[in-house]
């Protein structure tokens, strides 16, 4: 029997199928916007399970336009203590920046 020659998206899924086996969940790269560094419905989703009297707050003060103030405010945060969206050494930071973040509101 003749060695498999594996690609690097077999590498990828047995990570990500790794990483779901441990409670991760996927999301479609679809849902990634690359303006913002983020995954918007993914971190309103983290908002309003953590923190969903202080979004009510913030719905009440914006209205429709909470999602799009709150993710543009959100990423500029993390741009502004990291260095840009391509900085390699900011998970650290992205983690304080959330949770100073969960403070001021």
């Amino acid at each position: 029997m003749s060695p498999r020659n594996y690609l690097e998206i077999d590498f990828e899924e047995h990570i990500e199928e790794q990483l779901q086996q441990s409670g991760y969940q996927s999301s479609s790269p679809n849902e990634y916007d690359k303006k913002l560094c983020l995954i918007p419905s993914k971190l309103i989703e983290f908002i309003k399970e953590t923190q969903p009297k202080k979004l009510d707050k913030l719905t009440q003060q914006y209205g429709s336009d909470t999602t799009s103030k709150l993710t543009n405010w959100i990423s500029k945060q993390i741009e502004s203590r990291r260095g840009g969206p391509h900085h390699l050494d900011s998970k650290p930071r992205i983690i304080s920046v959330l949770l100073s973040w969960c403070i001021l509101i």
